[in-house]
C-alpha cells in the first residue's frame, strides 16, 4: 500500500501494516507541508490566524513538537507555540489570554500574558456585564436563589457564582468606591 499524504507526487510505500502514511509523513506532524493555519476575519481589529490542524476538546490548537535530544515529541498548544516562536517564552506565573477570544487563533499580536485570575476574570467578563452581577448579588443576599440557580440562570458554574457573591473577584465600580472610603 501507498501513502495517504497530501504530498505531490508522493509514491512512498507503507511498511508497517495497518498504517496509512509512510514514516515522517503524519498529517499531524509541525514538520508536514500543509497550510497550518488560515487568515480570518472574525470581528477583531485585525484577522485572526486559525489553526487548521489537530483541534483540542477545549477548542485550542494543538501541535507536536521534537523535544531536544530526544525521540519522542511534546503535546503543546498551538498559541502557546506560535507565540514562543514570534515574540519569546511566556513569562513564569503569566498564561496567554486570547485578545480577540477566539481559542484556535495562533497570531501572536492576539495574545497577552496575564495571570490566571485575570484571563478568568477576562474570560467570564465576556459573560457577564456589570449590572447583571450587582443583581446576582442582590438576589443571593435577599435569599430569593441559591447559587445553583443563579449559575443556571447566567449560565457559569456554581463556583463562580460563589467568587462573584463572595467578592473574591469581579469588582465592580461601587466595590471600588467603597474601598477608598
Amino acid at each position: 500500500m501507498y501513502c495517504q499524504c497530501n504530498r505531490k507526487n508522493c509514491q512512498k510505500k507503507v511498511l508497517k501494516k495497518g498504517k496509512l502514511y509512510a514514516k515522517g509523513h503524519n498529517p499531524n506532524s509541525v514538520h508536514f507541508k500543509k497550510r497550518r493555519y488560515k487568515v480570518c476575519d472574525m470581528g477583531y481589529k485585525t484577522r485572526c490566524w486559525i489553526w487548521q490542524l489537530h483541534i483540542g476538546t477545549s477548542g485550542y490548537g494543538i501541535v507536536y513538537v521534537k523535544v531536544k535530544g530526544k525521540r519522542y515529541r511534546k503535546q503543546k498548544q498551538a498559541h502557546v507555540w506560535m507565540y514562543e516562536k514570534k515574540v519569546g517564552k511566556v513569562p513564569k506565573g503569566k498564561e496567554l489570554d486570547h485578545l480577540c477570544r477566539i481559542r484556535s487563533c495562533i497570531r501572536s499580536s492576539h495574545m497577552e500574558p496575564v495571570t490566571r485570575q485575570k484571563n478568568v476574570h477576562r474570560g467570564l467578563s465576556v459573560k457577564l456585564t456589570e449590572r447583571q452581577v450587582a443583581s446576582m448579588r442582590r438576589l443571593y443576599t435577599m435569599g430569593y436563589y441559591i447559587q445553583k440557580e443563579l449559575a443556571k440562570r447566567y449560565g457559569i458554574s456554581q463556583t463562580q457564582v460563589s467568587d462573584i457573591v463572595h467578592r473574591k473577584w469581579w469588582h465592580t465600580s461601587r466595590d471600588r468606591r467603597e474601598e477608598t472610603v
